[in-house]
């Protein structure tokens, strides 16, 4: 394989899809009762684990953007090293379908974290206790979105 055939912009989408993985085993949120910290709970643990579920909505994101994450690295593969001139039909809707998987996630990780309760009478928002490995499969689910793209964009520029 060439490497004038490599989209090194395409590489771009495939470290988002990595993030978006890496980020759903580490901490996505601070267990606290009453002021009281009790740790963290990573994303699988909040998808996995039925006693969350009761108490938070959307515990599925954190599978999604595993499943994503792993779509994407796939999806991402073909434009990103075949990317030849009988191949730009298939790495555009390759990278239509990346694009498309990472707004999902983004989408259920705003709705994960924007989600509010009453508890004794006060606001708890779940804002407040969001830790780095929910912001890790954000961004990269952002930076999925933008490597999707790459190989839309130079086709159309080619």
């Amino acid at each position: 394989m060439a490497s004038s055939n490599i989209n090194i912009l395409g590489i771009i989408g495939i470290v988002g899809a990595i993030l978006m993985i890496v980020g759903v085993f580490l901490a996505w949120a601070e267990l606290n009762i009453l002021g009281v910290s009790l740790g963290t709970i990573s994303g699988w643990d909040i998808f996995s684990n039925s006693d969350v579920g009761s108490i938070v909505d959307y515990t599925f994101t954190p599978l999604v953007a595993l499943i994503g994450g792993i779509l994407a690295i796939v999806l991402m593969v073909i434009p990103t090293f075949a990317n030849t001139e009988t191949m730009q039909k298939a790495s555009n809707i390759l990278g239509i379908i990346s694009i498309s998987i990472a707004i999902a996630v983004i989408v259920l990780g705003i709705l994960f974290m924007t989600q509010s309760w009453d508890v004794l009478g006060k606001n708890i928002s779940m804002m407040n206790y969001i830790q780095y490995g929910f912001w890790l499969t954000l961004i990269g689910a952002i930076i999925t979105a933008i490597g999707g793209i790459m190989p839309i964009a130079k086709n159309r520029m080619s």
